[in-house]
């Protein structure tokens, strides 16, 4: 299709300048002989296709303004005349999730030797059912409120019905990319699929009362005046009621059941002229959804023409819980015959498993799979009700927690190569992708290094870092010419676009700039771990020569942060160094970094774990979990016990607060002044700790040609799980046997284990593909 496409013709409507959101319909009719063929499309910025009046496809991949990926679609189409109709919607703001590039649809189809390609044949019409043009943002991240009048709309899509007056010539903008786009590729992931539709369930009702139109939709539905009642008093004979004479609406609240992530469907009877302004929300702690919160608008809006109809908020997916409608301008009945939502996700491949005799453990781990499977759609995304954003240190947990469910190694790759093209001359990533870069945060772009790395390691595959080798090395060499001459250590410089961001704990994400004589003890922990992934990510790659010129910059790098930050009195390291000085004394984060990186040298790292184990330090929060339990994990029985320990302060909040995912922080709904999330990505480390933990898998070697079994007891009496790989699932079972563990290992053949128990769970017995093996020939000297 990809030769096809390149003869077809970029087009839009009659409008020279596009303006912001923009709904434009196209259609063609064209004759085959029947049967199955192919339907590829590109747009900017999204397009929904129907053939012969049916859905056949909808989402365009997330990709940069000017490298358009296109999309094929498999079909059948029946002999004689056929009809492919496309909604094209375009955005042209620049949000977090989206870059603006310029308006246009390119397409083809093939069935037998037809051939038909996009061109001024087409026929466009601007859907007047939606209201164009830019005004209010649902969030800086998420793109523009919707506002739709079904009474206004023109009919769509038409299926074998003629086109009004309305549709006219299609404008031919280029061909194929030339002078347009600079490049047109395959999608490089399947298209999301739609799973069955989720019916919400009405849990709260109330009388409203408006008097007037705010600003906003979510502002004028956060300003109704609401008595709430039992939902059964609102409905007689499956109708609404009429409201008492001192109010003029209805509010239904509807409870999906658990976090959900995908279209929101409505399906009503009621007068032309109804307004029906749909709120999305995780939670009712206010008593309702919220809908406004700091200048966030979660609120669209919905206008009925006559009848019985149904509506799909198109384009923008939503992640909710609960879904409020506040239904005014009443013109006669209104009923309800359906509020939902469509969930729209990405193919993942078989899950790995996990079964212990821990109730919470197990539920823990089930919400950590749907948090993950709420925050991957065409990337990895942070939190699906406020952002959608990609972020390369949230995508980072994301993919290490993502390999022990899915192995879903070329979706974490797709990811971090979004996140790579984004490099600037500074060396340093945009803080997300696709998008135009307003800040970027430098810790950040060393950590995604970190994450190419464990992709090669659990993948297999050296693809995604032989594309950016040279561009890591560029990275590098910007970051060393930050160093300070005196105490060699590097500087993020004073950009006004650098934002200080370490984690969500006190005095770690500063805004504003970084005076000359002030020094992260975390950017060059980082940086640290940068060096130390590219030198192995090159030793890896048989590369010695080149990893061992960045093992000496590393290891002047370690000393010099050692010199600068320890504090002997304090038994640990100071975060920051202003004029000479240690500051900023007391991070749990700092501590894990000097520990991870090797940088805490032999003598010093008792000290260190005993002023971790003191508490008296700033605890981590969840996005810094993987290195609180990496380096505690590798600490020795105490220092496994500790994780364990943790683990339950930062999730048995959650769990008594019946969570259905797992929260952007501790604190909830009411962190970031009431806008915490409460499904975000990188909370899901419950999972990792499972199947790297308790079954005690870790991969030695590229593709886990050899991997480590060191199976943990904690609580628990025995356990069992599957962890994937890309030659199979390994499968670990153990029990406990008196003091010791019976162990079973069932592994693909091309693989093999190195079996290294710990000190407080020897194994007494071991048993690998079926067969009992002498334990000495299969531990690690």
């Amino acid at each position: 299709m990809k030769e096809l496409l390149h003869q077809a013709k970029i087009i839009w409507n009659d409008n020279p300048l596009p303006q912001k959101n923009q709904y434009v319909a196209f259609r063609r009719e064209f004759q085959t002989s029947g049967g199955g063929g192919r339907v590829a499309l590109a747009a900017d910025s999204n397009f929904l296709a129907y053939l012969n009046g049916r859905e056949i496809g909808r989402g365009q991949f997330s990709d940069a303004p000017q490298d358009r990926t296109y999309t094929v679609f498999d079909t059948e189409f029946r002999p004689g005349c056929n009809v492919l109709e496309v909604l094209v919607y375009y955005c042209g703001g620049n949000f977090s999730t989206y870059a603006a590039g310029q308006a246009g649809l390119i397409g083809a189809i093939r069935c037998g030797n037809t051939a038909i390609v996009t061109d001024r044949r087409w026929h466009c019409a601007v859907q007047t059912g939606f209201r164009q043009g830019e005004y209010e943002k649902l969030t800086t991240q998420l793109g523009y409120v919707v506002c739709y009048d079904a009474a206004r709309a023109i009919e769509f899509p038409l299926g074998a019905q003629p086109p009004g007056p309305e549709w006219r010539p299609a404008v031919e903008l280029a061909t194929g990319v030339e002078g347009y786009w600079r490049s047109l590729e395959p999608r490089p992931l399947p298209p999301l699929e739609l799973r069955p539709p989720l019916t919400a369930h009405i849990v709260k009702a109330a009388w409203l009362r408006r008097t007037r139109e705010l600003d906003t939709f979510a502002e004028t539905a956060d300003a109704d005046a609401l008595v709430f009642i039992d939902p059964a008093e609102l409905f007689e004979a499956g109708q609404l009621k009429s409201p008492p004479d001192d109010y003029n609406g209805y509010c239904l609240i509807a409870d999906l059941g658990g976090e959900a992530f995908g279209f929101i469907d409505l399906e009503l009877t009621a007068p032309a002229g109804t307004v029906v302004d749909i709120s999305h929300g995780e939670h009712l702690d206010d008593g309702k959804v919220r809908m406004f919160v700091g200048g966030r608008h979660f609120t669209d809006r919905y206008r009925c023409r006559d009848g019985r109809q149904s509506f799909q908020l198109p384009f923008r997916r939503v992640g909710c819980r609960y879904l409020q409608l506040n239904i005014a301008n009443l013109c006669g009945p209104i009923r309800i015959h359906r509020i939902g939502l469509t969930p729209h996700e990405a193919v993942r491949p078989a899950a790995g498993s996990f079964n212990c005799a821990d109730r919470n453990y197990l539920k823990l781990r089930e919400l950590s799979v749907r948090t993950l499977e709420l925050c991957m759609h065409e990337h990895y995304e942070d939190c699906p009700w406020r952002e959608q954003s990609l972020y390369a240190y949230d995508s980072r947990n994301q993919a290490l927690y993502g390999y022990y469910v899915w192995g879903n190694y070329h979706y974490a790759a797709t990811s971090f190569t979004i996140l790579g093209r984004t490099v600037g001359d500074d060396g340093l990533l945009n803080l997300c992708a696709p998008s135009m870069r307003t800040l970027t945060i430098p810790c950040f772009s060393f950590v995604w290094v970190a994450a190419i790395l464990e992709n090669v390691l659990f993948s297999g595959c050296f693809q995604l870092f032989r594309r950016f080798d040279r561009q890591i090395a560029f990275m590098i060499s910007k970051a060393l010419s930050g160093y300070c001459e005196s105490n060699q250590l590097y500087h993020p410089g004073s950009e006004p676009q650098t934002w200080h961001f370490y984690e969500w704990a006190p005095e770690l994400f500063p805004f504003g700039s970084c005076r000359a004589d002030e020094f992260h003890a975390l950017y060059n922990l980082y940086l640290c771990e940068m060096l130390e992934s590219y030198a192995r990510l090159l030793e890896l790659d048989r590369q010695p020569e080149r990893a061992e010129r960045y093992r000496k910059i590393l290891a002047a790098l370690r000393r010099a942060i050692d010199r600068a930050f320890w504090v002997e009195e304090r038994q640990c390291y100071a975060t920051k160094l202003i004029g000479g000085k240690p500051s900023d004394l007391g991070h749990d984060h700092t501590q894990f970094l000097a520990l991870w990186t090797r940088t805490a040298p032999p003598e010093k790292v008792p000290a260190v774990l005993d002023t971790i184990y003191s508490g008296r330090l700033t605890p981590v929060t969840l996005s810094a979990l993987p290195y609180l339990c990496r380096v505690m994990f590798s600490g020795g029985p105490e220092g496994r016990r500790y994780v364990g320990r943790k683990l339950q302060e930062y999730f048995d909040g959650m769990l008594q607060r019946e969570a259905t995912s797992l929260w952007e922080t501790t604190v909830g709904g009411d962190d970031f002044e009431q806008a915490g999330s409460l499904c975000h990505g990188w909370s899901a480390l419950p999972v990792y700790f499972y199947h790297a933990g308790i079954l005690g898998v870790t991969p030695l070697e590229p593709g886990f040609r050899r991997f480590q079994v060191s199976p943990y007891g904690d609580r628990l009496d025995a356990a069992e799980g599957t962890v994937p790989t890309p030659e199979g699932f390994i499968r670990i079972a153990w029990r406990r046997d008196g003091e010791t563990l019976a162990l079973e290992i069932e592994h693909p053949p091309a693989l093999t284990p190195v079996v290294v128990p710990l000190p407080e769970c020897p194994v007494g017995s071991l048993t690998i593909n079926g067969a009992a093996v002498d334990r000495a020939s299969a531990v690690m000297p």
